[in-house]
């Protein structure tokens, strides 16, 4: 066997496992914004995968906490972009023992479900969900919207940190989907 073959055949197990982990990332399949004088209504729909660490850590009597991120940016062409608003919508998913049920809870409400993929459904829709503006964009201006959907499964006590800090701990984020908004 050759160097080569040698080094695909070591390589391609490393590739495949590293396809594999991150395939239980959040994604973010789509999201628009609508824009009125002084708020920002975000609309998304973020597919959270299902996989054993998460359902290990509701079972545990864990929260998983499921966040989508939104941000606005003022485009400069010779500086800085000037951030006009950021925002985060939370999130808490848990199991109910005594129901059976998962629970999933937001500022609005509580709803259960009967499956974990049900939940993790109902948490990606994102509709109407109003940020307040400082000030009214400018028509005459551009401006970047970026949206982030985040899986966060605990968090790690300071003392964890310090020795494990290769440790993501749980958090796992999806790619910021950015568009321009039109004029």
């Amino acid at each position: 066997m050759s160097l080569r073959a040698a080094c695909i055949a070591l390589l391609l197990p490393l590739c495949a496992a590293a396809s594999v982990q991150g395939a239980d990332r959040p994604f973010v399949d789509a999201a628009w914004v609508n824009v009125t004088d002084t708020t920002l209504e975000v609309n998304a729909r973020v597919v959270y995968a299902e996989d054993e660490r998460m359902s290990a850590a509701l079972a545990d009597g864990a929260t998983v906490h499921l966040d989508l991120e939104v941000g606005v940016a003022r485009k400069s062409r010779y500086w800085f972009d000037a951030d006009v608003v950021e925002a985060t919508l939370r999130r808490a998913l848990s199991w109910n023992p005594l129901t059976l049920r998962f629970e999933l809870k937001d500022d609005a409400e509580l709803r259960s479900f009967d499956s974990l993929q049900e939940a993790l459904d109902a948490a990606g829709i994102v509709d109407a969900w109003s940020v307040a503006l400082r000030e009214p964009l400018d028509p005459e201006a551009r401006y970047r919207v970026r949206v982030r959907a985040t899986a966060r499964r605990g968090n790690l006590g300071s003392s964890l940190k310090a020795l494990l800090p290769w440790s993501d701990g749980g958090i796992q984020h999806s790619e910021w989907s950015t568009w321009t908004l039109p004029r």
